[in-house]
């Protein structure tokens, strides 16, 4: 999914883009004490993601588990006056 938005006409310029992906993935390997997970992808492909020590509830993620994916990547930009 992306949106971008952009400042009305008449106004500073701005500008604001949102990305997210979403992806369906197997567990094949988790490090627990690295915080590791190694993912199969749809098209077969493996992938080792680091998870964020945010995720809570990672000890019940099990070799197996089906699981979604979602990146988000977002960008804001805003011009301002220099200030004197």
């Amino acid at each position: 999914m992306q949106a971008i938005s952009v400042a009305p006409r008449g106004n500073k310029p701005a500008a604001v883009a949102v990305n997210t992906v979403e992806i369906s993935a197997k567990v094949e390997k988790v490090d627990y004490e690295k915080r590791l997970l190694t993912l199969k992808g749809p098209e077969g492909n493996t992938r080792t993601l680091k998870v964020d020590p945010r995720v809570k509830r990672l000890k019940e993620v099990k070799v197996g588990d089906d699981i979604v994916l979602r990146h988000t990547e977002a960008v804001a930009i805003e011009v301002i006056a220099p200030k004197s």
